[in-house]
């Protein structure tokens, strides 16, 4: 399976502190006083002396480690390597590592709050330490016995960076501590929210955190929903993270024949999926099938796609487009390859009998929506009748 990394302020979006977005506050950070401290050296004063040491996190078959250094009063030293392993969970040799020459400086912002993520071990909130993180234009490191140009091949796929040219940055964000755990927060339209969650234990994997979903008010939309429209079946996969996220995995396949029937000539699938996250119920107007009331109360989230990319293989497939030749036509089915960031205002509805999903989207006010997926694969919209 190809896994689409980007540039270290990209790629660590996910995983470590380089890529947090937003700028600084301005003016001169002032470092808080340790509590019952009256030594005058700087560095015990640090407000990053309880962050120094390692810290770890594996996902997949990549390894990530962050180091914290201490300089001066205010300021810490942060080293990144990330080790690419042969096999899942971060085991057998090492075939490709991706390190950056030189650290990034953080220098101590302020306190601040921020949006925890909802797993078991962590509290609900808290205060966190606002940062601001410099990066000095450089090229990253990548060597091993996997790697093959900008590439590390491994038993079960391979991970790709876009480029290994590190651009000078200056990025907000902000860390947390709680126990063993370090909590990497970014800035997403403004609010800071977790991007990474790491541990002082070598062997600590992401797959160990447990989610605190028990609540979410999205979790009844969890499963796989379906729908074929003419010639092309999409498939949902919804599945409930933390107390109020959905992720959301999209594919599409294109059939030669109408209805989805014949042989597939195209399969586009995206290599990341979007998250939903819920705000709060509404009402709005859903689309006009019997199946469906006029109106309802719907679920009212923001939909948050992540730059990334998308496959698409099979024998109709030329660049970006499906083609399905037919007696005296041909139909073409172009898809995104590159996805960009996104955010969408949006809502959810589930039917019911629990069988019918709508997902609307906010257009010039309005929520709106003219398709429906159902958790039967062999459904087709053409078979809905309308009001």
């Amino acid at each position: 399976m190809f896994k689409q990394l980007k540039l270290v302020a990209i790629l660590t979006i996910t995983a470590t502190l380089v890529a947090c977005g937003g700028g600084g506050d301005g003016g001169t950070p002032t470092a808080p006083p340790i509590s019952g401290s009256s030594n005058n050296d700087v560095s015990t004063n640090n407000p990053f002396k309880k962050y120094e040491g390692n810290y770890y996190a594996c996902d997949g078959n990549s390894k990530k480690t962050v180091t914290v250094s201490t300089k001066g009063s205010n300021q810490a030293d942060l080293a990144y390597i990330e080790e690419i392993y042969q096999n899942q969970n971060c085991t057998g040799p090492i075939v490709g590592t991706y390190s950056l020459p030189q650290s990034i400086t953080a220098t101590y912002q302020n306190q601040t709050t921020a949006i925890f993520p909802r797993v078991t071990i962590l509290p609900d909130s808290g205060a966190v330490d606002g940062i601001n993180l410099s990066t000095r234009g450089m090229t990253a490191q990548l060597t091993g016995s996997g790697v093959n140009g900008k590439c590390v091949n491994y038993a079960n796929g391979n991970t790709c960076f876009d480029s290994l040219s590190v651009p000078a940055s200056s990025t907000t964000a902000a860390i947390y501590l709680s126990g063993n755990y370090l909590v990497t927060f970014s800035s997403e339209n403004g609010t800071l929210q977790s991007d990474g969650i790491f541990s002082k234990t070598s062997s600590f994997s992401t797959s160990e955190l447990i989610s605190d979903s028990a609540n979410n008010p999205l979790k009844k939309y969890e499963g796989t929903f379906y729908v074929c429209i003419e010639k092309t079946k999409e498939t949902l996969k919804l599945s409930a993270t933390g107390a109020d996220g959905l992720k959301v995995s999209f594919s599409s396949e294109v059939y030669s024949g109408a209805n989805c029937s014949g042989s597939i000539l195209g399969s586009y699938k995206w290599d990341a999926p979007a998250l939903m996250t819920y705000n709060d119920a509404t009402s709005a107007t859903l689309p006009s099938f019997k199946v469906l009331p006029f109106s309802a109360t719907v679920d009212h989230v923001t939909i948050l796609t992540s730059p990334s990319t998308a496959t698409l293989t099979g024998p109709g497939v030329k660049d970006d487009c499906v083609y399905s030749y037919e007696s005296f036509s041909t139909s073409t089915y172009c898809f995104d390859l590159v996805l960009q960031q996104r955010t969408i205002s949006g809502a959810l509805f589930l039917t019911a009998d629990n069988q019918y999903l709508t997902i609307l989207a906010l257009q010039n006010g309005v929520l709106t929506s003219d398709v429906i997926w159902s958790r039967n694969s062999t459904f087709n919209l053409a078979s809905l009748v309308k009001r």
